[in-house]
């Protein structure tokens, strides 16, 4: 097995380390927060022989102690047998790590709380400087043909700052915390977005939980910056940048495979004891607004009051883990949290049962399985949470196939635990009559629930995320390989000159504007001059050519300035279809059933942009916006790409942005499938593409494998193609050297 050039260097806010000083000698152990738990669990897992093949492992992060007590230790620290590369920051620095910008705004943000963002230009600020800094010093360690592999929100901006220094690496991020939609980042000031964005932007992948996260990112880039991109692609920067969903899992054999040891067995004996002859409904999180649990605890309260029956019969196992003790908003949280306990306590119980037992602390493994394998039912609803780990702890703990999961449906993990009962946290009744549902879930209901989501949970465990991910983002290193500005130098041009020659059946699949003719004010006024007619001609005298117009322009206007000569035209970018000497044939359906709707939109968005204008077309609307002023343009066109994406959800068209367009027209028509058909038509030994704008990368896509195809991108943009040309003169250039060939 060949092994990569680079190493994997894992990169998280802080190292898995803690320092503590006692007296004058620094000691250091492994930290357990979330992050470092499923990278060290990972790790663990992971088979050198896995793909991809890394020389080595590395893991960079803050280190919280001086660089002279790092130093002083007799043995070199690692992490899981990694080497770690500490990164020393000022105490400044070290602060707005753990407490800044990033905690303040991006985690009430990136959960739906925009009320709770502090708004503050000098953290903002601070958040910027702390992840440059980070970068430079991170670079010291780096080589080119390394792979990065980032984590989380703390430092959103580290990719993009890396690639200004190292254009070598393979960048990967992973986003661990859930994405909000538009309507919701849109709350941070403009330039703030850009700056976010642009950061993360600067990965070859970015990774989240689910596909929504994924989805909602791309719609944030698509409004933000224009960029086009298929599917989980995004175009930016002459860069193809890769999303997807990469859902984090847990280590499964630990939770499933283990027996309790004999002092464990005393402490599931102690809680059995403890809740002797009561059904047990447990829940754990950590001490945070967006957890929900004072909606869990007003459940159970509902629960209680609805269903007196169940007095003394039941009780809600309460554990919250301490989190963030530090900041005021977390102990005012805290204190309610005691408060609304002690009130539903006082307000039920008695001398020998209270409805609820809680605990403020972070339990052991052994008592976090324990109480997962005795508890009839698992209440885990947090208001917004990327993945619930503890429900895919609680799931794998269960060998017995029983007990029920009662999940918020605005968990990420909900996607993934399909036998799981799924609630609206805010809809306290709701929750309360699904308690009493799953505490009378016959067995053998819950055993079916439970097989269904122990295989999701052990298929997709901590090695398979991070496995998946690290293999996507060499896929995407090894597109984005192809995806460049490759200049059509002489040696390419004399390779394409030496295989037209000598081939029998050539295709040349050519777009209209931008690539015979240059762009006009009026898009009428691009009619072919003399020398495009000739050349055309010229090309298409010869009994080897196959010369195919493949536009987006109407039948109509192509049938005036091309019918005359002997050639394919394909309008509206596949819609329509003449081959040559034929009659026009449709392949979509015409517009006639939906442009109304549509040309009332874009008439609409007319108004508010002056110089934009409208074109109807049989089977497409587009809407212009060249001569209109550019900055107005570009809010004007992103609302009404949202407006036209709202009307049309459910029809089988699509809203796509070109040129200085926004175009409306029929899904599954493009060039791609045209040139696809045209292939299937005529057999070819030399194929030549060339075009100019977003439409014409379907077409290039196509022809990606395709032997003796050559493509070209006109302009000095990244493309699919294999080359770029500068202007429609040089291809109109091409053609006619072909012609005289």
């Amino acid at each position: 097995m060949t092994t990569r050039p680079g190493r994997l260097i894992i990169v998280t806010g802080l190292l898995p380390l803690e320092f503590e000083q006692h007296n004058e000698r620094m000691t250091v152990k492994p930290t357990t927060g979330d992050i470092e738990s499923a990278i060290s669990a990972f790790l663990r897992q992971r088979d050198p022989d896995d793909r991809p093949v890394f020389s080595d492992i590395g893991w960079a992060g803050a280190a919280l102690c001086k660089p002279e007590d790092w130093a002083s230790q007799s043995e070199p620290l690692t992490g899981n047998n990694c080497a770690c590369y500490p990164i020393f920051l000022p105490a400044k620095y070290q602060q707005i790590l753990l407490k800044g910008f990033a905690n303040s705004v991006l985690w009430p943000l990136f959960h739906y709380f925009p009320s709770l963002v502090e708004f503050s230009s000098a953290a903002y600020e601070d958040y910027f400087h702390m992840n440059r800094l980070f970068a430079e010093r991170l670079q010291k360690y780096l080589r080119p043909g390394d792979t990065v592999w980032i984590q989380d929100h703390q430092l959103l901006l580290l990719a993009a700052l890396l690639r200004q220094g190292l254009t070598e690496l393979r960048i990967g991020l992973f986003l661990h915390i859930s994405y909000p939609s538009f309507e919701i980042f849109r709350h941070l000031p403009g330039d703030w977005q850009e700056h976010i964005l642009h950061g993360m932007l600067g990965a070859d992948l970015i990774g989240f939980q689910s596909n929504e996260y994924a989805a909602l990112f791309r719609k944030c880039v698509r409004h933000t910056f224009n960029s086009a991109g298929d599917g989980e692609t995004l175009e930016y920067n002459n860069r193809l940048v890769r999303t997807g969903s990469f859902p984090v899992g847990i280590e499964h054999g630990r939770f499933d495979n283990i027996d309790l040891s004999q002092p464990d067995r005393q402490i599931t004996s102690g809680f059995a004891q403890n809740f002797k002859g009561k059904k047990v409904i447990f829940s754990i999180d950590a001490l945070d607004y967006t957890k929900g649990i004072l909606h869990r605890i007003r459940a159970c309260e509902y629960f209680i009051q609805q269903y007196p029956e169940y007095l003394g019969k039941v009780v809600f196992v309460l554990v919250v883990t301490p989190s963030r003790e530090y900041l005021s908003r977390y102990a005012e949280h805290k204190k309610l949290i005691d408060q609304t306990v002690s009130h539903v306590n006082g307000k039920f119980g008695s001398l020998d049962w209270q409805p609820l037992f809680y605990m403020y602390k972070s339990l052991d493994f052994e008592e976090l399985l324990s109480l997962y394998r005795l508890s009839d039912v698992a209440l885990l609803t947090p208001l917004r949470d990327a993945m619930n780990l503890y429900a895919k702890e609680f799931v794998a703990s269960r060998k017995d196939e029983k007990g029920v999961l009662i999940l918020s449906e605005l968990d990420g993990a909900a996607d993934q635990l399909t036998g799981a009962l799924l609630v609206n946290p805010n809809d306290i009744p709701s929750v309360a009559n699904t308690i009493r549902s799953g505490l009378e879930m016959p067995e053998e209901e819950q055993r079916r629930h439970m097989q269904v989501m122990r295989k999701s949970v052990s298929r997709h465990d901590i090695s398979r995320w991070g496995k998946d991910f690290l293999l996507a983002l060499e896929d995407a290193c090894a597109r984005q390989e192809q995806f460049q500005v490759r200049q059509f130098d002489t040696y390419s041009q004399r390779s394409l000159l030496e295989s037209y020659h000598s081939a029998h059946n050539r295709q040349l699949l050519l777009d209209y504007d931008g690539t015979l003719m240059p762009f006009f004010t009026q898009p009428a006024d691009a009619k072919p001059g003399e020398l495009v007619i000739e050349t055309l001609a010229r090309l298409a005298e010869d009994s080897r050519n196959s010369v195919c117009i493949i536009s987006g322009r109407d039948a109509a206007i192509l049938e005036d300035w091309l019918g005359h000569l002997p050639i394919h035209i394909v309008a509206e970018h596949g819609a329509q279809i003449r081959y040559r000497g034929g009659a026009w044939r449709r392949i979509a359906l015409p517009a006639e059933e939906w442009k109304d709707k549509v040309i009332s939109v874009m008439d609409h968005y007319t108004e508010k942009c002056p110089g934009a204008f409208v074109e109807k077309k049989n089977f497409s609307m587009v809407w212009h916006y060249r001569n209109a002023d550019p900055q107005m343009a570009e809010k004007v066109k992103m609302n009404l790409h949202t407006a036209l994406s709202e009307i049309t959800a459910g029809l089988p068209l699509q809203v796509t942005l070109g040129k200085k367009i926004v175009e409306v027209r029929n899904r599954n028509i493009d060039k791609g499938s045209a040139v696809r058909n045209l292939l299937d038509r005529e057999i070819s030994d030399f194929i030549l593409a060339i075009g100019d704008d977003r439409t014409d990368e379907d077409m290039f896509r196509a022809l990606a494998n395709k032997k003796h195809a050559f493509t070209i991108k006109v302009g000095a943009e990244a493309s699919h193609a294999l080359f770029n040309l500068p202007t429609p003169q040089s291809v109109i250039s091409l053609l006619g050297a072909l012609g005289h060939y």
